[in-house]
């Protein structure tokens, strides 16, 4: 179930957040903290390596609010 004001999702936030370029380099994501802004219409992902020892390597990823994900395999 999305949140108040917002048309995707955790679950689809995450997804997006996941597929993003900031990314590339995780083996093992861990997801810490999902934060939607209704203000700006944005998503912020935190996220981590879960093979990086060091908490300060933390990623943000922005993902834009949007009605529908694409999810691989659907037509």
């Amino acid at each position: 179930m999305a949140r108040d004001g917002a048309h995707m999702t955790d679950a689809d936030a995450i997804r997006s957040g996941l597929r993003s370029l900031d990314t590339e380099n995780m083996h093992i994501p861990v997801i810490e903290d999902t934060r939607f802004d209704a203000d700006t219409g944005t998503w912020t992902i935190q996220m981590r390596d879960a093979k990086t020892a060091n908490e300060g390597q933390v990623v943000h990823v922005t993902v834009k609010d949007e009605k529908q994900v694409k999810i691989q395999g659907e037509e």
